[in-house]
């Protein structure tokens, strides 16, 4: 534990990169009363992670490799020239959508371009996500001209955020962890996500937008601890309140899918889904992208 307590200190330092001016041009919409229903929160976020209760070699494995598994993402958005003929679905955001975990690049993405492909003669992925991107990176991100430049040009964005904002609380408050600092975490994300999604209908008003929420990874093996589920829930919902203030953005919850036998559908770090679990969540995109589809071609 004591190499956990030494983790905040270099930690502190990547969190500083992420608090920088953004533009002024960007105007965030107020957040609603919805967003402010926060999960009922217990006094202490748990008495293993207190240190009141010895934790079990297992559950101190996962505090530790939680608490390494982070690191200063790269944000340089090489250019990439999308065809104005072709069908373009861009990525953007966190390992999550980088695939990470997966036998194959892109993840749950490669599930969506075949998809798209039966309903287009040419599909283009462009994928500028990147391992530990937080919100605050992604809004580097979208200050750069090629990745404006794709999104302008994307007919449809998939974008997952907001892990490594959690993982960023864990790791700053680690030796003395309250469910408060979950909560001030999550309202600081909401705070950058807002600024994303308007920098995002800047660029591009029209190109539909699908958020894929977070999921717990250790569901089953920390079942005890509770309160890991419990953050995320509430993260998972006041995200999607917020998103609910966007146009033509859906948010999906992936969530439900790796709650049984939840170690099945990782890969060997038992944090990032395996080529199973990114199929899981491909096939959950893509019947939430046909329920959409349909009702556009089939208005009321």
């Amino acid at each position: 534990m004591k190499k956990v307590f030494l983790f905040v200190f270099p930690a502190a330092a990547v969190m500083l990169a992420v608090f920088y001016t953004y533009p002024p041009s960007i105007n965030s919409p107020a957040p609603s009363s919805d967003e402010k229903a926060l999960i009922d929160e217990p006094a202490f976020f748990s008495e293993v992670i207190k240190g009141e209760k010895k934790a079990s070699a297992e559950e101190e494995t996962f505090m530790e490799r939680v608490a390494f598994q982070y690191k200063t993402p790269e944000i340089e958005i090489p250019w990439s020239e999308i065809d104005g003929d072709s069908f373009a679905i861009v990525g953007i955001g966190d390992s999550l959508t980088l695939g990470t975990g997966s036998e194959h690049p892109d993840g749950y993405l490669n599930s969506v371009k075949t998809f798209y492909q039966q309903q287009n003669d040419k599909v283009v992925l462009v994928n500028h996500s990147v391992y530990g991107a937080q919100a605050g990176h992604l809004l580097r991100m979208l200050e750069q001209p090629n990745l404006q430049s794709d999104i302008e040009n994307a007919d449809v964005l998939f974008m997952t955020v907001g892990g490594n904002d959690l993982i960023s609380v864990f790791n700053h408050n680690f030796n003395d962890l309250s469910i408060g600092d979950f909560t001030k975490g999550e309202e600081s994300f909401k705070a950058d996500l807002r600024k994303i999604m308007s920098t995002i209908r800047i660029l591009n008003e029209d190109v539909p937008v699908y958020f894929i929420g977070i999921f717990n990874p250790v569901f089953e093996s920390l079942a005890d601890v509770k309160e890991f589920d419990q953050i995320i829930t509430s993260w998972n919902a006041s995200t999607k309140n917020l998103l609910e203030m966007y146009p033509n953005t859906t948010f999906i919850s992936i969530q439900h899918l790796f709650e049984e036998e939840t170690n099945k559908y990782l890969a060997e770090d038992f944090f990032h889904p395996n080529e199973e679990g990114y199929r899981r969540i491909g096939k959950e995109i893509i019947s939430r992208t046909e329920e959409l589809l349909m009702v556009q071609r089939n208005p009321l």
